[in-house]
C-alpha cells in the first residue's frame, strides 16, 4: 500500500475532473500525487511539511512529459514544455489517498472519520498521504471511505485552497 498516493476519484458532479497545465519549476524532484502550490514565479512546486496552501494534486512526475527523460537517449530534445497537469482542489474534486497515522501504514478507515478533517504529509518514499494525526493544519475533510481498499476520500479544506491562478 505504500505506493497509493493522492489521485482524484470523481469530480462529484458526473462531469470529469478539474486539472490545469502547469510549467513546473525545474529543480523541483516530486512525483505523482504530490501536493503542489504556485511560487512567486508562477511555476508549481511541491508544497512543504502541514501546508496551509495547496494548489492540488498532480497527474504525474515533475519532467516527464513528452521529450524529458527519454530511454537510451541522450540527445537533448528541444522544443518540449515541462507542464505538469493538477487535479486542482476545486471543491468538486473529490481525492483517493491512504491514511496514516503515527507508525500505522495504512490505517483502516471508519466511519467515525467521515465528515472529519485532517492534514496531510509526505512519507519517505515521497508519496502525499492523509494524515490522520495531524488536526491542527487541517487541509482535507473525510468525505467517504472504503474498508476493504483502505482508501479515504477526501475534498480539500476550503481556506487551504490557492486559488488557480494564470501563469
Amino acid at each position: 500500500m505504500a505506493n497509493k498516493f493522492f489521485t482524484v476519484a470523481n469530480a462529484g458532479t458526473g462531469g470529469a475532473p478539474v486539472t490545469r497545465a502547469y510549467v513546473a519549476d525545474a529543480a523541483a524532484t516530486f512525483i505523482r500525487g504530490a501536493a503542489v502550490l504556485i511560487d512567486t514565479d508562477g511555476e508549481i512546486i511541491e508544497c512543504s511539511a502541514d501546508p496551509t496552501v495547496i494548489l492540488g494534486f498532480t497527474a504525474a512526475a515533475n519532467l516527464s512529459a513528452p521529450g524529458y527523460d527519454a530511454a537510451n537517449s541522450p540527445t537533448v530534445i528541444t522544443g518540449r514544455q515541462n507542464e505538469v497537469v493538477v487535479y486542482l482542489g476545486e471543491s468538486t474534486n473529490i481525492f483517493a489517498c491512504r491514511g496514516v497515522n503515527g507508525g500505522t501504514d495504512p490505517v483502516t478507515p471508519a466511519t467515525t472519520n467521515i465528515g472529519e478533517s485532517y492534514g496531510i504529509l509526505k512519507d519517505a518514499n515521497g508519496v502525499w498521504t492523509l494524515d490522520l494525526a495531524e488536526t491542527t493544519v487541517k487541509s482535507m475533510t473525510v468525505v467517504e471511505i472504503d474498508v476493504d481498499q483502505k482508501i479515504f476520500y477526501v475534498k480539500m479544506v476550503a481556506s487551504r485552497y490557492q486559488l488557480a491562478l494564470a501563469n
